[in-house]
């Protein structure tokens, strides 16, 4: 049995692509705080082994009261706006909201545990 599940773990290695650039990306926002559809939150970007970008911003989605996901999918955003602008190829990003993963539509983003999430240790941290 334990040659069995060896096996299917190596074929699973063989699949994964080689990515160059690792992106993890998170947000904190406390929704309690939603005025009209409008708050103000935290993103956190980590690239690589880079020190985490962290932005403070704005979002409003008239009639909504929690903007919990919309910040995590901004986070996402700005992190493959940022990854544009450097020019970086061969990247996988990694989200710890589900949701956020899944309205991104990319097969390059993937969700992690908020322990395994590094952007997450950060805001947790600060």
């Amino acid at each position: 049995m334990k040659t069995e599940q060896l096996s299917l773990f190596s074929e699973k290695i063989n699949n994964i692509d080689i990515v160059d650039n690792i992106i993890y990306t998170d947000s904190g926002y406390n929704w309690h705080e939603t005025i009209n559809g409008c708050g103000t939150g935290t993103i956190c970007i980590v690239i690589n082994n880079e020190p985490p970008i962290i932005q403070t911003l704005e979002l409003c989605f008239p009639g909504l009261t929690q903007l919990n996901n919309r910040f995590e999918l901004k986070a996402i955003e700005i992190a493959k706006e940022i990854v544009k602008e450097r020019g970086l190829n061969n990247v996988h990003y990694y989200s710890d909201s589900k949701i956020a993963v899944c309205w991104a539509k990319d097969k390059n983003i993937s969700w992690v545990t908020r322990e395994q999430n590094l952007a997450g240790i950060v805001l947790e941290n600060q």
